[in-house]
């Protein structure tokens, strides 16, 4: 009889970009072990200006110098690989990066105090509350701003009826 315990997997690997470790038993003489890594979704920099890899989960896995990946302003001073985030805004910040990028939008800035300031490469600033309907709203309107090949400047979604400026030709 071969017992093996998930908890105990993820202290051998003893790895923080480790996210979750499936294990299958193949009868009569096998394990079929898969390890799921982190990925980073973007890069946190704490009040001392160091730099960390976050996932979508908010977990702290990794030390940087420099990357391509938004970075998020987290106001906590020294953190540490291993941490997860406990920031409000921190986490709807991770939780937005995440949705844009399954509609391919390049994020070129993004702000986080009280509302959210987005900055899409090529495309409009986007002010939204913290809220993921928001999201959601964001998503549709850019998506279909792009469809008709609408110049668009601003959208702000904290308003019940979103206030859109347009470019000058």
């Amino acid at each position: 009889i071969i017992l093996v315990r998930k908890q105990g997997l993820y202290s051998l690997l003893g790895d923080i970009t480790v996210k979750e470790v499936k294990v299958k038993k193949r009868w009569p003489h096998g394990l079929k072990i898969e390890v799921e890594r982190r990925t980073a979704q973007a890069v946190l920099k704490d009040t001392s200006g160091n730099l960390f890899f976050v996932d979508d989960e908010g977990v702290v896995f990794g030390k940087v110098q420099e990357s391509d990946l938004p970075v998020i302003n987290y106001p906590a001073k020294n953190l540490s690989v291993g941490e997860k985030v406990q920031s409000r805004e921190v986490n709807f910040v991770l939780y937005l990066l995440s949705a844009v990028s399954n509609v391919s939008v390049q994020v070129e800035s993004i702000q986080a105090a009280g509302n959210v300031h987005l900055q899409i490469t090529d495309g409009p600033m986007v002010i939204l509350p913290l809220d993921k309907m928001a999201v959601k709203r964001m998503v549709s309107m850019v998506a279909e701003f792009k469809r008709q090949e609408k110049e668009v400047s601003k959208i702000d979604l904290r308003f019940q009826n979103p206030v859109v400026e347009y470019r000058e030709q």
